[in-house]
């Protein structure tokens, strides 16, 4: 059984997800990437299969101020997929505190390395 307020705050991230990025529908079937990496829905077909991915929320008050989609393989690695902050938290830390909970997160499960994928606008950062 779904918890309900689970179902609100990961429908909250989903939401946040749109703020920042376009949506993107999946020519294949139609379906929100941005949802099915947050719900972690699974595909048969392998490309579309989003099981292994988790939404790492962080929040003020009820408020999802910022999250992080993680896709974790096997038990030494991780790759962090996408970032969303809100606009209104942005320059205030609210990413840096949510990856600092992530990494102390996934260290406690046994996970070695953390894989960002780079994009060239962001290679800095």
């Amino acid at each position: 059984m779904i918890n309900v307020k689970t179902t609100i705050k990961v429908n909250q991230a989903v939401t946040v997800m749109h703020e920042c990025f376009p949506s993107v529908k999946e020519p294949w079937n139609g379906k929100d990437v941005a949802e099915d990496i947050i719900f972690s829905r699974p595909s048969e077909v392998k490309r579309l299969d989003y099981r292994g991915f988790y939404a790492v929320i962080l929040e003020k008050m009820t408020e999802v101020v910022t999250l992080a989609s993680v896709r974790i393989f096997g038990d030494k690695v991780a790759e962090v997929s996408l970032i969303a902050l809100r606009f209104q938290y942005r320059r205030l830390g609210k990413c840096k505190t949510l990856m600092d909970a992530r990494e102390q997160k996934l260290s406690n499960l046994g996970v070695e390395k953390i894989v960002l994928p780079p994009i060239s606008s962001v290679v800095d950062t």
